[in-house]
């Protein structure tokens, strides 16, 4: 965790305490990241979660889903959701909202 810590950039923690949006509010944050100065790191938790300890109060916490997953999933679940975030933002049908 402390490799995220020394990063330069954005860090935000995907933990299921973060803030949610849907997949079009996403996309807006990912244009935001993509047109930013600075990179954005999202980092997916160990199974255990996110020590409370390593979670600076700095740092934004994102949320996939009000429900439980297995961090696999987690990571898997992300990535789809930044392909949708492309998707809407080139305005493709892949997203039918």
């Amino acid at each position: 965790m402390a490799l995220l810590e020394k990063k330069k950039g954005n860090l935000i923690y995907m933990d299921e305490r973060g803030e949610m949006f849907d997949s079009l509010q996403f996309s807006k944050k990912v244009h935001g990241w993509n047109i930013a100065v600075e990179d954005t790191h999202l980092a997916v938790g160990p199974a255990q979660g996110w020590p409370v300890s390593s979670i600076s109060n700095k740092a934004p916490r994102l949320s996939l889903s009000m429900m439980t997953f297995p961090h696999e999933l987690a990571s898997v679940l992300l990535v789809e959701q930044l392909y949708r975030a492309t998707e809407i933002l080139r305005g493709t049908a892949y997203h039918k909202a």
